[in-house]
């Protein structure tokens, strides 16, 4: 089977082609690079080859537990959390019964029950982060509590 001149001439520019495509590729991958251009010309397509992003090529990024922490202070939630949020703001630098602390918590769009506010506030005085005293009203003892320190 003999090729005409013309065909030749195509096959040379081709292979041209292809070197020139390759021009200043690593070493290590230029002969496969220039087969895989080859064959692609060789296949007749249009289309130049799409080049393939190499993972040597991709810039190296550090790791998601690599970057410092810039995480954002939790939000305050649940009973124990939100008051906590009360002490940090002042509210209970004074003396302040339960029904204050549950009124308080209520304006803020936050509605529990006393049985659901005290394990949280005895929780709170155990941590030392409350204080509590026990007081005497009419016939009733009540605890107020305030600030610790």
């Amino acid at each position: 089977m003999s090729m005409s001149e013309s065909e030749i001439q195509d096959l040379v520019a081709m292979r041209q082609v292809a070197e020139k495509a390759v021009e200043g590729a690593d070493p290590a991958l230029k002969e496969k690079a220039f087969e895989v251009m080859l064959q692609h010309l060789l296949s007749g397509a249009s289309q130049p080859v799409a080049r393939k992003r190499s993972r040597r090529n991709k810039t190296a990024r550090p790791k998601a537990s690599e970057y410092p922490e810039a995480k954002k202070p939790k939000k305050a939630s649940g009973p124990k959390g939100l008051i906590t949020a009360l002490v940090e703001e002042g509210f209970l630098d004074d003396w302040r019964t339960l029904p204050d602390i549950q009124q308080q918590l209520r304006v803020r769009g936050h509605k529990y029950k006393q049985p659901a506010l005290s394990p949280a506030v005895l929780s709170l005085t155990q941590a030392d982060i409350l204080r509590r005293e026990a007081r005497v009203e009419g016939k009733r003892e009540i605890w107020v509590y305030r600030k610790y320190g």
